[in-house]
């Protein structure tokens, strides 16, 4: 078996025993010059980041989870942000009154003329609060 081939096989087995271990190290245990080491990691193998898994909860651990949850949900229930929270909005509104009106006539006679208002549209401002009961204040 070729020393190269040897050497890979020795590597696979410490990686086998300890993944994280580093390069400096393999190389040590190998007792081969770090630099001879690195062109053979970087065609051979890659390094990545390990993938976090989450610890098992201990009944302790999962106790107190459930107490800062209520802890935190209690509150809400006996004074409830969003029914404290009162909301307000501005906003220009442009609106024309404008309707037809409807009259009497008789039936050989033609509908009565109407001058149209002017071009100017009429804007207003309207200032509105309300809460998670509906409207509290407009103007």
């Amino acid at each position: 078996m070729p020393r190269h081939a040897r050497r890979w096989n020795k590597v696979t087995e410490i990686f086998e025993v300890d993944q994280p271990v580093s390069s400096r190290s393999i190389a040590r245990e190998l007792k081969i010059d770090h630099k001879s080491f690195k062109p053979f990691t970087q065609s051979c193998i890659k390094k990545t980041l390990d993938v976090c898994l989450q610890h098992q909860l201990t009944p302790i651990h999962m106790i107190n989870r459930i107490s800062f949850c209520e802890a935190l949900v209690k509150p809400n229930e006996t004074n409830p942000f969003l029914k404290r929270m009162v909301n307000g909005d501005k906003k220009c509104v442009t609106y024309d009154n404008t309707g037809q009106k409807r009259s009497w006539s008789h039936l050989d006679q033609a509908a009565q003329t109407v001058v149209n208002p002017g071009l100017m549209a009429r804007k207003v401002i309207l200032c509105i609060w309300w809460n998670w009961k509906g409207i509290i204040y407009y103007e």
